[in-house]
């Protein structure tokens, strides 16, 4: 093959094709490599493809460059990843201090270097980008999206970043800018539950009921600790006082402080006020009680069967 790719080398042929052919060029010599890829970059301009042409070359001159070019490459990529840990390492101390509008200011300069508007990383036909905290993570969104592009995992935390700043944003009364960072969230992690967690308090707040038990349902579908399960029976326990189900609403709570007992606060304070509306000393129900009307309502009992699966696929494993 020439060293000179030509438009008329690409247009007319499929991603693949184009690839190929690039491989079948390869002698090993990364000067005659590296011209010969630069040449299909450049030659791909018209294809419809072209972005995802691009970044595959891109991969493609990475992995073949010299130890010293890669590791100049390396070092760049490294500080920017430096620059987004140390920076979210600063909004979250601000957090932790209550100091929500300098933790806001940080964010949102991070948001504008490495979100989602700064047209890096950016889902194509080839691949789609994501943030996975750990492989049962990533296992779960396989099952439950069966995604059909090759899936890549983002370079910096971006998953993070969007939920934290909607966590910020919520504490700052912005509605609706906390609902769009929390949806960016889980754009890059679908399978997030704290971001889904912070934007069921969104909904809930802002009285969408519906939406709410449905996001409820879908993070306890991926819950695979039990702190996560935890305050998913609390929000149901809170679905279940405002339709005046009291006794549904007690076994959500007794579960939640089962599984959560080092944070007992938001369950035992949800009972309290119980049997204040009640007037009644309540009767807390024993296991199998709690777990029959938890049956009867349709609610999972602990764990899903689709986190089940994945643990048990992972040798029951759960992830650190």
């Amino acid at each position: 093959m020439a060293q000179d790719f030509a438009p008329a080398d690409v247009i007319g042929r499929t991603y693949s094709e184009v690839i190929s052919n690039v491989r079948t060029g390869l002698t090993g010599d990364f000067k005659h490599d590296g011209a010969l890829i630069v040449s299909a970059t450049a030659a791909c301009g018209e294809h419809p493809q072209a972005k995802e042409i691009r970044r595959e070359l891109g991969r493609m001159l990475h992995a073949i460059a010299p130890d010293d070019v890669r590791a100049e490459f390396d070092g760049i990529s490294e500080g920017f990843g430096s620059a987004f840990e140390q920076g979210f390492a600063r909004a979250r101390a601000h957090v932790d201090a209550g100091d929500f509008g300098a933790a806001q200011l940080v964010l949102e300069d991070l948001v504008h270097q490495f979100g989602s508007g700064n047209g890096l990383f950016q889902d194509d036909s080839v691949s789609e980008y994501r943030n996975f905290d750990n492989d049962l993570e990533y296992e779960l969104y396989v099952r439950l999206y069966r995604p059909t592009k090759q899936v890549r995992q983002l370079p910096q935390d971006r998953a993070s970043l969007y939920a934290l700043y909607g966590a910020v944003l919520i504490e700052l009364r912005d509605a609706p800018r906390a609902e769009a960072a929390l949806r960016e969230a889980l754009r890059a992690n679908p399978v997030g539950t704290y971001a889904m967690f912070e934007l069921g308090e969104v909904l809930k707040l802002a009285g969408r009921l519906r939406e709410f038990r449905e996001l409820t349902l879908r993070a306890m579908e991926v819950a695979y600790t039990a702190t996560i399960l935890a305050r998913g029976y609390r929000n149901l326990g809170y679905l279940s006082i405002e339709e005046a189900d009291h006794d549904l609403a007690v076994a959500c709570f007794c579960i939640s402080l089962g599984l959560d007992p080092e944070h007992p606060q938001a369950a035992q304070s949800e009972l309290f006020y119980i049997q204040q509306v009640t007037g009644k000393a309540l009767d807390l129900p024993d296991g199998k009680t709690v777990e029959a009307r938890l049956a009867r309502n349709g609610i999972q009992v602990g764990p899903s069967e689709l986190v089940k699966q994945v643990m048990d696929s992972t040798k029951g494993q759960e992830p650190g």
